[in-house]
Parts: structure tokens; C-alpha cells; sequence
């Protein structure tokens, strides 16, 4: 969503002028709300307001909320490559994140514009990957990660003392808290 500051603040050329005189984007617009399929996410998903230009972190509380959560890591996708998605990822890395450019997942004018910022400028500040690599190395380190309920279970020798249906633990290991639901990960 664009803010009033950008209606009325843009200059009479360029792409920002033509989304003004468009209407696109500006609060209350169709293509100023969420995605229905983000919709989903609830309260997870959090409308960051105020945009006035092509970097989302200008003239916005991106940054608050961000620090606020402990973020100190973002994907970014979005529309257009060498404007707004550029401009935005470049202000993360300059102000320390770990930047993610997900390469499927941007809008580009030409296949030569995408071509060139995916394949040598986004790689000067930021980490190039695409949707499916980075789903699948999601999808290893949530295999991989540490399941001490389950570890501490392989690693006790003797029978644990279930009931017979499995639906209480009779004997809790040491450090387990005694309302571990049983076979949780």
C-alpha cells in the first residue's frame, strides 16, 4: 500500500506517477491488501504500512517490526526487480540482515533485466536461491533438527513403564517436564 505522502509528493514522470494516476496500490485498493492465499497466516501475518516509494523500509515501521521479533534474516520476492525489490533488499543489507532473494519469486519488465539482477546483482549483497531449493532446505533442517523427546526415547535402555494402550507415560525421564504429552516431537 502507498501512502497519501506518495500521491501527493511524486513527480510527474516515471513509474511512481503512472501507479498514482492508476490508482494501484493505494490504500483501500485492490492490489494495496494481501494476497487471499496469505490470508491463511492470521495474525502471523503482519501489513506493514506506509510505503512512499520503491524501498519498504523507508517511511515505514519495517524495521521496528522486524528488530522486534528478532529478525535478523528475510526472503524477499515481490515485483518490480530492478525498482522496488532492489531497492528494498539492498536497505536490509545495509542495515545488517541476511538478505535471501527468492530468484522465482520476483517480477521483472524482460528475461534480460531478471537475468541480470539475479544472476550478478542481487549475489553482490545477498543470497540467491530459488522457491523449491530453499522449500527443500527448509524441509531438511526441520528433519534435522534436534527431537530431544525422541532422542531421550531411543537412548533409554528398558522398557519406559507405558500403560498398555500407550496413552500415559508411567515413568517420566529426569529433565522431562511430567505433562510431556507421549510420542510428541
Amino acid at each position: 500500500e502507498l501512502t497519501q505522502r506518495f500521491v501527493s509528493a511524486t513527480n510527474a514522470n516515471g513509474i511512481l506517477w503512472k501507479l498514482r494516476e492508476s490508482g494501484a496500490l493505494l490504500p483501500g485498493s485492490k492490489g494495496a491488501e494481501p494476497i487471499p492465499e496469505l490470508l491463511a497466516y492470521g495474525e502471523r501475518l503482519v501489513t506493514i504500512r506506509g510505503k512512499s516509494g520503491f524501498n519498504a523500509f523507508r517511511n515505514t515501521d519495517m524495521e521496528r517490526e522486524l528488530g522486534t521479533r528478532g529478525i535478523r534474516d528475510v526472503l524477499i520476492a515481490g515485483a518490480i526487480t530492478s525498482l522496488c525489490v532492489d531497492s528494498t533488499a539492498r536497505t536490509a543489507y545495509e542495515l545488517g540482515y541476511n538478505v535471501t532473494m527468492l530468484t522465482d519469486c520476483v517480477l521483472s519488465g524482460t528475461a534480460a533485466e531478471h537475468d541480470l539482477y539475479c544472476g550478478r546483482m542481487f549475489p553482490l549483497y545477498a543470497r540467491t536461491v530459488d522457491s523449491r531449493t530453499l522449500l527443500r532446505e527448509f524441509q531438511q533442517r526441520i528433519a534435522d533438527r534436534p527431537r530431544p523427546w525422541r532422542d531421550a526415547l531411543r537412548a533409554t535402555r528398558g522398557p519406559l513403564g507405558f500403560s498398555l494402550w500407550g496413552e500415559q507415560l508411567q515413568r517420566v525421564p529426569r529433565g522431562w517436564p511430567a505433562d510431556h504429552p507421549q510420542g510428541e516431537d
